[in-house]
């Protein structure tokens, strides 16, 4: 299913249907949120925050998707919940068994493959490779762990992981459920000096963990200066898979310094590489500051169309994990953008759910024994 903001259109196969602004919006807010119930103030708030609208205007913008989407009831349904609201249901592809083996080079070849879905973040493709019998290829044993980490699976993929092998996810998770930034400062400067972490992953720590923790505790000197020791690290390769994160880190310290034309600069930079380059990890967060950016010039409702395609950009790349990324952007720019308080919440509440349903703030005292383990 794709969804284009620019014409508001969505196109399943051949089919190709054009849609309302706000039906839209509606629509892939529900299609981010499949199988989720919303009540009709949940949607008001999702999709009209900034208005003054009925319940009624729910009930008559999903009459009209309805209508308009019929030719994708064999794929998607906009169900009522009596009682409460509306809900999206979404039927998946049904995989077709087969068990013919398949030659050692090809399964080299599909590890290969794995590898280049991983990078650009195509989460989807991911797990089609993963887990679709019909493709027959032997994946290595931690591949397990990824499909756990693409789904957002956390307490499976912390079962599933040695704390020696990979050390990375349970320090990244920490960062998400520690209240203070700077014990967890603390704990990633402790395992960079013990030495004990591959070179990738002391990459994910410093580059891509740090600067934001540096500037949650308002230190921004402290974040640059790590983003641009990992630009001169990587000697700002364009093509290395570290450039688009960096590039990104730079623009949000710029913008927490209120320095809005040097964020917009880089942005901009990263949007031309990003159309030869397709990291859809990137592009979802590229959308998302984007947006906030127009959101400190005032234009509230332009700017949530941004945020809410960046969203839908990363729940449609499969990589559901990403959104721990996503809602520290919010929590740490949407006040230097002078965010509108109900805005604010909304994001707040999406952010809370997400946790909820993860149950990632239950999980600390087992991060917390991964990372014990390797110290």
């Amino acid at each position: 299913m794709l969804f284009s903001l620019e014409d508001y259109s969505v196109t399943d196969g051949e089919e190709k249907v054009k849609l309302l602004r706000k039906e839209y919006l509606l629509l892939s807010y529900l299609y981010k949120n499949k199988g989720r119930v919303f009540s009709r103030e949940e949607l008001l708030n999702a999709v009209w925050s900034m208005e003054e609208p009925t319940d009624r205007t729910v009930d008559d913008h999903v009459y009209r998707l309805r209508k308009k989407l019929s030719p994708f009831t064999h794929t998607m349904t906009i169900k009522t919940v009596k009682g409460y609201g509306y809900l999206l249901e979404v039927q998946e592809e049904p995989q077709i068994e087969a068990a013919l083996p398949i030659p050692e080079e090809l399964s080299n070849q599909a590890n290969q493959l794995f590898n280049m879905y991983y990078k650009y973040g195509h989460g989807k493709a991911l797990k089609a490779l993963l887990t679709n019998k019909e493709l027959g290829f032997s994946l290595k044993a931690d591949h397990q762990a990824t499909l756990h980490l693409l789904q957002s699976e956390f307490e499976h993929l912390l079962n599933s992981i040695s704390s020696h092998d990979n050390k990375f996810i349970p320090l990244y998770l920490y960062a998400q459920v520690e209240q203070d930034p700077k014990k967890v400062i603390s704990t990633y400067e402790k395992v960079v000096k013990s030495k004990v972490l591959v070179e990738k992953e002391e990459m994910d720590v410093q580059y891509g963990g740090l600067p934001m923790l540096y500037l949650k505790i308002d230190k921004p000197a402290e974040a640059m200066k790590m983003v641009k020791k990992g630009l001169a690290y990587i000697r700002s390769d364009e093509k290395h898979g570290f450039y688009p994160l960096l590039k990104i880190m730079k623009s949000i310290v710029h913008f927490y310094n209120n320095e809005m034309e040097k964020a917009e600069a880089e942005i901009d930079m990263l949007e031309i590489l990003l159309k030869d380059l397709p990291y859809q990890r990137e592009l979802g967060a590229l959308h998302v500051i984007k947006g906030l950016l127009i959101m400190a010039t005032g234009d509230t409702e332009q700017a949530k169309e941004w945020i809410e395609n960046g969203r839908s950009i990363i729940n449609d790349s499969g990589h559901s994990y990403y959104f721990l990324f996503i809602y520290s952007i919010l929590d740490t720019l949407l006040p230097k953008a002078k965010a509108d308080k109900n805005i604010a919440a909304f994001y707040d509440k999406e952010k809370k759910y997400y946790y909820k349903q993860t149950n990632l703030l239950k999980l600390k005292r087992k991060i917390m024994e991964h990372i014990q383990n390797f110290l």
